[in-house]
C-alpha cells in the first residue's frame, strides 16, 4: 500500500544540509504535521510551498517511520558523483554513489587484501537509540578520547540524514566516523556489506571502538524470527571471524 496526499509547508523546524524537518498542513486533515524532506533527493523547500507527501506511515500509526515524507521533484537540483554502485537498487529512486570498495576510492587497494580487525571491539546493537549510552559507556572506561566508528545498516531506516542522534554526536566529536552499509546511505563512507564496511571503518580511522547498529526505526512482527534486529547474531558472527572482538548489547525489558 502506498498512500500519497497534497500538503502546504506551514513552518520550517529544523534544517541542515541533509534534511529539512516540516510542520504541513496535508489536505484533508484538521491540524499541521510533520514531515521530512531529503535534501539529496531534492530542493530546499519553504513556507507556503505546495508539495506531495508520502503519508503511508501515519495511516498505518507507525512509531518512529509514523512521519510524512515528501515525495521529490525531478526538477530539483541533481547531486553528482563519480561512484557506480547503486543505492535503493532497481526502484524509480536509484542512485550512484562511490562506495569505499571501488577502484576510484582510496580505500580501494587496502580493502582487496583486507582480512582482518587486528582485535578491535565491535558492539553489535539492536537499536539505533543505543548509541549514545554505548559510546559514553565506553568512553567513561578510558583516560584518552577514544576514536569511535559507526557503521548503519539497512535493516531500518535507510537515509542516516533522518537520524538526529548521529548529528549530535558527531557535533559533540562522540563519533569519529559513519558507515552505511547495504542499502542505507549518507554516511562518511559508503559500503557494500557489513563485512566491508567494518573492514573499511577499520582502516579509515583505526577506530578503538566499532558500533554496528540498525538506523532509526525497527520492524517487528511478534514472531521469534520476524524482527530486524535478528542481524545482530550475524554481526557478531562476522566480527569473530574478522578477528575483531564481538560484543553484544542487549535488549532487556523487564516490563
Amino acid at each position: 500500500m502506498l498512500l500519497t496526499a497534497k500538503g502546504r509547508i506551514v513552518a520550517v523546524l529544523q534544517e541542515n544540509c541533509e534534511i529539512q524537518e516540516l510542520l504541513v498542513q496535508v489536505e484533508g486533515r484538521p491540524l499541521p504535521e510533520k514531515a521530512y524532506n531529503y535534501l539529496g533527493f531534492n530542493h530546499r523547500l519553504a513556507v507556503n510551498d505546495t508539495i506531495k507527501l508520502n503519508i503511508t506511515a501515519v495511516e498505518l500509526s507507525l512509531g518512529t517511520g509514523g512521519h510524512h515524507f515528501v515525495i521529490p521533484e525531478l526538477s530539483g537540483e541533481q547531486s553528482q558523483s563519480i561512484g557506480h554502485i547503486m543505492k535503493l537498487r532497481y526502484t524509480p529512486w536509484q542512485f550512484s554513489l562511490l562506495a569505499a570498495e571501488e577502484a576510484a576510492s582510496p580505500f580501494h587497494d587496502q580493502l582487496v587484501a583486507a582480512r582482518s580487525l587486528e582485535g578491535v571491539p565491535v558492539v553489535a546493537a539492536p537499536l539505533h537509540s543505543m548509541l549514545p549510552g554505548i559510546i559514553l559507556g565506553f568512553k567513561s572506561c578510558l583516560n584518552y578520547s577514544p576514536k569511535v566508528a559507526y557503521i548503519m545498516t539497512d535493516a531500518a531506516a535507510l537515509p542516516i540524514a533522518l537520524s538526529g542522534l548521529v548529528r549530535e554526536l558527531k557535533s559533540k566529536q562522540l563519533l569519529d566516523l559513519t558507515v552505511t552499509a547495504g542499502q542505507a546511505f549518507g554516511g562518511d563512507l559508503e559500503a557494500v556489506s557489513i563485512p566491508s564496511a567494518l573492514l573499511s571503518a577499520y582502516h579509515a580511522i583505526k577506530p578503538d571502538l566499532i558500533i554496528v547498529a540498525l538506523g532509526p526505526g525497527i520492524v517487528g512482527t511478534g514472531t521469534t524470527l520476524g524482527f530486524s534486529g535478528i542481524e545482530q547474531s550475524w554481526v557478531l558472527d562476522l566480527t569473530t571471524r574478522l578477528n575483531g572482538i564481538p560484543i553484544a548489547a542487549p535488549r532487556i525489558s523487564f516490563a
